[in-house]
Parts: C-alpha cells; structure tokens; sequence
C-alpha cells in the first residue's frame, strides 16, 4: 500500500524533472500542461492515508526512509524550477508585450483605413 503511494511521488518527481527540461528549453506550453499533470497527482496523493499505508508494509521504516529521501529530493527540484521560472519570468514578459505591440500595429492598421473615403459603404445605396 505504502508501495503506491511512494510510487506517486516517484511519478511527481519525473514530472518535475521533466518540468524543468522543458522549463530550460523554453517551452512554456509543455511547462504548463506538467504543472496541470503535478496539480492532479497532488490531489491523488492528499487523498491517500499516509501513516495508515506505512503501517501495513512489511518494511514501514525502510518505506519511511526512502520516502523521506525522496521527498527532500523533491523539494529540492521544485526550489530549482521555482528560480528557473522566475529567471524566466522576464523572457515571457517581453514575448507578451511583443505579441500585444504586434496586435495593436495590426489594429491600428483596420483603424486607418477609412472606409467612408473610399466609398465603399455607398455600394448598395441607390441613385
């Protein structure tokens, strides 16, 4: 029982560490969709009864440890994506206010041209 919980962890530590390749190759789309993956396993693993799996293992103390060790591992990887991010943070800002500037340029592109000028809402209007 203790086995699949600690095996939870494992497949939250893979997706952290899977979280950060993706985190240095910049790929923000893959970063986010691993955090909504880490959220979900998050909510598996607050529904499971710690102590109580731990007890009916044949080896509670051996279990103990290597989640312990696993865990400081872990908190240890999300510290380091947690920097990432934030040195990230900066890049993704300028992407955004590059995108906004782009739309505005084609906005105000639709905005000058003035169609009263060139006639054209006089089409179906007749003489």
């Amino acid at each position: 029982m203790a086995k699949d919980k600690l095996q939870l962890y494992y497949k939250l530590y893979d997706l952290s560490r899977q979280q950060r390749e993706e985190i240095l190759t910049g790929t923000i789309d893959n970063v986010l969709d691993i955090i909504r993956q880490k959220s979900e396993l998050v909510l598996e693993l607050e529904e499971v009864d710690l102590e109580e799996e731990i007890r009916s293992h044949k080896d509670p103390q051996g279990t103990l440890i290597e989640m312990q060790n696993l865990l400081k591992r872990l908190t240890e990887l999300e510290q380091e994506n947690t920097e990432l991010l934030k040195d990230m943070a900066p890049d993704l800002e300028n992407k955004v206010k590059k995108i906004k500037q782009e739309y505005n340029n084609a906005s105000d592109a639709y905005k000058k041209d003035d169609r009263n000028k060139s006639g054209g809402n006089n089409i179906d209007q007749r003489s």
